[in-house]
């Protein structure tokens, strides 16, 4: 594979106010280019560039950018564009190519691959191929924040020891995403949130609060009785609730990279409660499946978990080789499609978890070790982690 770019470009619209084009040189890799190349599954000359949202290809001619004599090789197809979204769950940047590269310029879809995340980005390229008339692009499923954690050099926590847990679980949060503040209020509905060490706060703007954000839990429970009775029984005393931090209280940083300020944490509970980047499968924009960082620090830490996200995702990890938790764990929650009733099923989940008799611990220590350490195998000996789809 044979990179025609004179510097990596990425197309960063996080403000689309203030969009910016950054550029590094090309030994300065981004972990999607440099993966790419790791895989080995391209022998055609390819122009790159990295997006970071939906808006990035209205903002930003790639046409312009790469110049004409590289594009009139795309239209000749004796070279390929390459779109890398490695870090976002933005499924609609699929229509944004298709508007603004194929429709926009003529580029023939055969000469663009689109490099994601995104585990379901396949099957939505193709309804969107339908939707514009065209021969679909190609999708390529870049595991990417696997990838970069292949980065942590610190010791690995000791884990799953046999012992008394004064703490049963682990549950991380940042940004206030619809689904974790409904899921931290239905913990605190059965009184768990004692149970477990629980990062939740003020994150990002004036939104974070519990004043702002219990109308819109509302709506999206108005299906589910259960649900909305927790939440008209919670909601005036959780508003009192204080913020809750573990090893810091700068939420606002993003903590993608694994670090070993949290290992305690892992140490001194038996289960990460995992709340994913996506959750809600029927959205206003249907969300792909998306397994980040917060999935791979419990693989890599030894960690048994339960995943409130995306249904299908263990399934999505099973095919990627690893072993979940079942019959240790009731997983029967990743195939329910009805979102609160998943949610719903996960809560009840934890509740059982967190009252295992001495007993049953003892055996679900025992079991979920012999997981934890095939899966971190399984981790530290991939080799490959960009795939066609």
């Amino acid at each position: 594979m044979k990179i025609l770019n004179t510097h990596v470009i990425m197309f960063e619209t996080y403000n689309n106010e203030k969009p910016n084009l950054v550029q590094y040189p090309m030994h300065f890799p981004t972990s999607g280019l440099a993966a790419l190349q790791d895989s080995l599954l391209l022998d055609e000359d390819v122009w790159y560039c990295q997006i970071t949202t939906e808006d990035s290809l209205d903002i930003f001619d790639v046409k312009r950018i790469m110049g004409s004599e590289i594009f009139d090789r795309v239209l000749n197809k004796n070279a390929t564009i390459v779109i890398d979204l490695s870090f976002e769950p933005f499924l609609n940047c699929i229509d944004s190519i298709y508007k603004n590269i194929v429709i926009k310029h003529g580029a023939p879809p055969s000469q663009i691959i689109f490099l994601s995340a995104l585990y379901d980005a396949d099957v939505y390229n193709i309804n969107a191929a339908a939707k514009y008339n065209c021969d679909p692009i190609r999708t390529f499923y870049f595991s990417a924040l696997e990838y970069m954690a292949r980065d942590y050099r610190d010791a690995i926590p000791n884990t799953l020891a046999i012992k008394s847990y004064d703490k049963k679980f682990l549950n991380l949060n940042r940004r206030w995403r619809p689904h974790r503040p409904l899921l931290t209020l239905l913990l605190y509905h059965r009184n768990l949130l004692d149970k477990g060490f629980v990062s939740f706060g003020p994150c990002e703007g004036w939104q974070d609060n519990w004043e702002y954000q219990m109308p819109g839990l509302k709506v999206r429970s108005l299906d589910n009785p259960e649900m909305l009775e927790a939440i008209h029984q919670s909601e005036d005393t959780i508003k009192h609730l204080p913020p809750l931090y573990l090893d810091t209280d700068e939420l606002h940083i993003n903590r993608a990279q694994l670090t070993s300020s949290t290992n305690k944490y892992y140490e001194d509970s038996y289960f990460s409660l995992i709340s994913e980047t996506t959750f809600y499968h029927k959205d206003e924009i249907r969300n792909s499946r998306f397994i980040t960082e917060k999935t791979y620090k419990a693989i890599v830490l030894n960690h048994p978990f339960v995943l409130v996200t995306i249904p299908k995702s263990l399934e999505a990890l099973k095919e990627l080789g690893y072993k979940t938790f079942s019959p240790w764990i009731d997983e029967s929650y990743d195939d329910e499609i009805d979102d609160n009733k998943r949610l719903m099923l996960i809560v009840k989940e934890t509740e059982r978890l967190c009252n295992l008799s001495e007993k049953e611990l003892e055996e679900f220590l025992i079991a979920t070790k012999e997981i934890c350490a095939y899966n971190y195998n399984i981790f530290k000996n991939r080799k490959v982690f960009v795939y066609k789809k």
